[in-house]
């Protein structure tokens, strides 16, 4: 029986839901409470139990040239980039595990998301998608769910999703509130054109090799990828 599902939040898990399944047959609206759908970040590495899924939800096909499919991944000290260890990638991924691994960037996986979750070409009923409804209250009743927004607005539903991220509305309905704790760690994140990596002598390997690269130190570690 085709269920009335609502997703709260909009982002990579939201639209991944919202494409499997509208595909499934459902009816989804998604609640996304920014007002343009735009995804920052930069690579994200995608192991073959991600990329399986991008082919179970059919939008591989959007993403197929863009990504890349690393050699290796490789461990190195950061003193002297002495390799300590590497992992054979590409073909290895697909012929243990039945699919590739890739490296993409953040911005087309979340395009092609959209596209799976609301283009007429998909089979099953196009995702409804909500802009600047921000979630304020979730409740539940014994056979229906209701999601109340900061504007008044309430949606019904079969079943409801938290997509919404760490300060999650939804998690809070059901858990109770809490805070996120910082882990005292952080994260640097810096993008090179791979033509500037060639035209520079110490770093051309690195471009041409297309492995992701980490150096391991006490204290921090840096990481490389080709997107």
């Amino acid at each position: 029986m085709p269920l009335k599902i609502i997703i709260v939040g909009g982002g990579i898990g939201g639209l991944a839901a919202a494409t499997g399944f509208r595909r499934g047959g459902h009816r989804v609206t998604v609640l996304e409470q920014a007002g343009v759908l735009s995804e920052v970040g930069a690579a994200i590495g995608m192991g073959p139990n991600a990329t399986g899924s991008l082919f179970r939800l059919g939008v591989v096909d959007r993403l197929a040239t863009e990504a890349v499919r690393p050699r290796a991944w490789t461990r190195r000290r950061w003193s002297d980039g002495t390799v300590l260890g590497a992992y054979p990638l590409r073909g290895i991924a697909e012929e243990r595990f039945g699919h590739p691994f890739w490296m993409l960037h953040r911005g087309d996986l979340y395009n092609a998301l959209i596209h799976g979750a609301t283009s007429l070409e998909f089979r099953g009923e196009p995702a409804t998608l909500k802009l600047s409804a921000r979630v304020t209250e979730v409740q539940t009743h014994a056979d229906h769910s209701e999601v109340v927004t900061a504007n008044g607005e309430r949606f019904t539903g079969d079943l409801v999703i938290g997509a919404d991220g760490v300060h999650s509305r939804t998690r809070e309905t059901i858990f109770g509130r809490d805070e996120p704790v910082f882990a005292r760690n952080a994260v640097v994140r810096v993008q090179l054109p791979i033509r500037d990596m060639l035209d520079d002598a110490e770093l051309r390997a690195f471009a041409e090799d297309e492995s992701i690269e980490t150096w391991v130190g006490p204290d921090a570690h840096i990481l490389h990828a080709p997107i």
